[in-house]
């Protein structure tokens, strides 16, 4: 939560990381040192498999701050470059 804690509170990804592992933290500490309650509970695997997508989620959110991905494009997009399945979107400045 302190890596998280660097990025603006505006940031979409930070709202959300931020709420799932706030969810996660409650289910681990209420689990009261059950593992076994704790990994039925969180539904994703055993417990290992559960701090290996932690840890995944810290690398990302330590290298998004790096990047500083929630700042505006530095290079205007190609034209298409938003395009999907016929579909325009936009870039977002708080992603």
């Amino acid at each position: 939560l302190s890596v998280l804690a660097t990025i603006p509170e505006t940031s979409v990804y930070r709202q959300g990381v931020e709420a799932l592992t706030r969810h996660r933290l409650n289910i681990s500490e209420s689990a009261n040192g059950d593992l076994t309650a704790a990994a039925e509970k969180l539904g994703e695997g055993q417990i290992e498999e559960a701090l290996d997508v932690a840890n995944d989620e810290l690398i990302l959110a330590t290298n998004m701050v790096e990047w500083k991905a929630w700042e505006p494009l530095e290079e205007k997009p190609a034209p298409g470059q938003w395009e999907y399945a016929g579909q325009t979107t936009t870039a977002s400045s708080s992603s």
